[in-house]
C-alpha cells in the first residue's frame, strides 16, 4: 500500500494578500538582484544559522479552522505518529546537541509552549549551552488564522521575557505558528508582552 495522500481545498489556497513582494507590510520588498551585495564578517562566503525545532504534535489535533497538514493522519489516539514525532523530543534533539557542541556551533531553537511546558529539562539544556529560544506557538496541532481571539493567539508568547534560570538573560524571539501568519498589529502586540 503507497503512502496516504491528502488533499488539500481549493479554499486552502485562497489568500487575500497574495501579490507581487511580500504578503505584510512589516518591511518593504525588494527583489534581490537589486539589493547591495551582503559582506559578512572575515569575507565570509556563506553564513549559517542553525534552527532547530522543538516541536509538540497532540493527540487530539484540532481541525480549526482545518487540520494541519503534515500532523496526525489517522484516527485518535494516534500512536504510531504520535511516537514518530515525539522521538526527536525524547532522543534526536540529544544527537544535535553531540554534534553541534563538537562543532561549537550555537543555535536559535525554535520551540512550542507545549514543549517548554512538558520538558523543561530541555529549556534547561538550550540556555546551558547559552543558545537562543525562538518561541513557536503552542503545539504543531493549532494553526495561527485571522479567526482567532487576542488571548488565544497571545497564548504561545506567555514565556517570552521571562527570565531563565540557567542564563540570567530573557527571551526576546518570536516565529510564527507552524509557518502561518498574522496581522501586523496583533503579532506586535504578542510578541512585545
Amino acid at each position: 500500500m503507497g503512502p496516504e495522500i491528502m488533499s488539500l481545498g481549493d479554499e486552502y489556497l485562497k489568500y487575500t494578500k497574495r501579490r507581487y513582494g511580500m504578503d505584510h507590510d512589516r518591511y518593504q520588498w525588494s527583489i534581490l538582484q537589486k539589493r547591495k551585495p551582503v559582506t559578512w564578517p572575515g569575507g565570509a562566503k556563506v553564513a549559517l544559522w542553525v534552527v532547530p525545532a522543538l516541536e509538540f504534535f497532540p493527540l487530539d489535533q484540532s481541525a480549526k479552522p482545518f487540520k494541519a497538514p503534515g500532523g496526525m493522519v489517522t484516527p485518535y489516539p494516534d500512536l504510531r505518529h504520535y511516537t514518530l514525532r515525539d522521538y526527536g523530543n525524547r532522543v534526536g534533539v540529544f544527537r544535535v546537541f553531540e554534534v553541534l557542541d563538537g562543532l561549537g556551533i550555537k543555535a536559535s531553537v525554535a520551540v512550542n509552549s507545549k514543549v517548554a511546558e512538558r520538558y523543561p529539562f530541555l529549556i534547561h539544556e538550550i540556555g546551558r549551552r547559552g543558545w537562543e529560544i525562538i518561541a513557536h506557538g503552542v503545539d504543531m496541532g493549532r494553526l495561527h488564522y485571522g479567526g482567532m481571539d487576542e488571548a488565544e493567539e497571545a497564548a504561545p508568547y506567555r514565556y517570552r521575557g521571562r527570565r531563565s534560570p540557567s542564563r540570567g538573560g530573557r527571551s526576546r524571539g518570536c516565529g510564527a505558528w507552524n509557518e502561518s501568519r498574522h496581522s501586523r498589529s496583533r503579532w506586535d502586540r504578542a510578541c512585545r508582552r
